[in-house]
């Protein structure tokens, strides 16, 4: 009776090496799924939960130690608004914001006035050098006369002196 004992526990034993062997297995599986995150796999960034990134390395550069804005002192200016501005849009309200209704006809209680200043659109100024031939008593070859301070090719058009100026032909 006792061998069939001892043969019981070792079927026993077997039956629960195995079971911890698989549970070890679904252990490892389990922590190597929890350490995957939206940056170290495939998997999209809204599937991240809660946790936060880690937070964006600081710039190595030293603070100045100045507040923000102007210097204390300093005079500021701005644009003010001007009383006759070159363009008036005049932005109605479709309907009643809180029953839709229309208001053709309802008289107006208040306009509020904001002012955009913006640049005109930059227009092209062409300029065209003509290089005047006149015939010399003396030599026999024709050469042009007068040209500009700056050099002028006759094939291939130029941009002026101010900084960006360029046009396309």
């Amino acid at each position: 009776m006792l061998a069939a004992l001892v043969v019981s526990l070792r079927g026993d034993l077997a039956v629960a090496l195995d079971e911890v062997a698989r549970a070890r297995d679904r252990i490892a599986e389990l922590e190597e799924r929890l350490a995957k995150t939206s940056r170290n796999s495939g998997k999209p960034p809204s599937s991240g939960g809660l946790a936060r990134p880690p937070p964006a390395p600081r710039s190595p550069r030293k603070k100045a130690g100045r507040r923000p804005g102007g210097r204390d002192g300093h005079a500021g200016r701005t644009l003010a608004q001007v009383a006759e501005p070159d363009r008036e849009v005049v932005h109605e309200p479709a309907g009643c914001a809180g029953c839709g209704a229309g208001l053709a006809g309802a008289p107006v209680t208040g306009a509020g006035r904001r002012q955009v200043f913006d640049l005109p659109p930059a227009a092209v100024q062409v300029t065209e050098h003509q290089l005047i031939e006149q015939p010399n008593d003396s030599a026999s070859a024709r050469k042009p006369t007068g040209t500009p301070r700056r050099t002028v090719s006759l094939c291939v058009p130029a941009t002026g002196p101010r900084p960006g100026t360029s046009a396309r032909h």
